[in-house]
């Protein structure tokens, strides 16, 4: 009898050992294959970015889309219309510029969290300079002040401020562009 247990707990392992080997070739045809993957690693949008494409080589084109929405809605390119518009109080947004606004705006009322006007509270702590800092807490009140959806006047893709609100998209503008991307 125990002879019998041992023969059919040996089958059934070799069952089992069989099916796994059967589901990891199966699952390795149907996916594909590491050596077909083409990748790029650069820096962007302040911080790394990764591209892994399968079965298409065109990483370049990719990379320079996300590089052109990254100078496009950096706050702090000059060549931006987010740059322009926080030196002035006011200016036309870029097609992207106003299409990632409007979606932020949107979110915000939906969700609140996360407010693109908080561009000076966001530049107060300097962190993307040479000597990022603590503010004080009058600095912060007066910022949040100045603040809020509610603060700008929107007219199509024409912004202005009332309060002296700036835009910083740094929390959105990486979603963005991965959907870009995707299209």
């Amino acid at each position: 009898m125990r002879h019998k247990t041992v023969i059919a707990a040996v089958c059934f392992a070799l069952a089992l050992i069989l099916a796994g080997a059967v589901l990891i070739y199966t699952k390795k045809r149907n996916t594909t294959d590491s050596s077909e993957a083409f990748k790029a690693e650069f820096f962007t949008m302040d911080t790394v970015c990764g591209i892994t494409l399968y079965g298409n080589s065109d990483l370049n084109g990719y990379r320079a889309l996300i590089e052109r929405l990254d100078r496009e809605l950096d706050s702090h390119d000059e060549g931006s219309s987010i740059y322009k518009f926080n030196q002035s109080g006011s200016g036309e947004l870029s097609k992207n510029a106003a299409e990632l606004y409007d979606k932020s705006k949107t979110l915000f009322e939906q969700y609140g969290n996360v407010d693109v006007t908080y561009g000076g509270l966001i530049a107060l702590w300097g962190i993307t300079s040479d000597s990022p800092r603590v503010p004080s807490d009058e600095e912060i009140a007066e910022e949040l002040e100045r603040a809020g959806f509610d603060k700008l006047e929107q007219n199509g893709s024409k912004l202005h401020s009332v309060s002296g609100a700036s835009l910083d998209f740094g929390a959105t503008a990486k979603g963005y562009a991965l959907d870009k991307a995707y299209e």
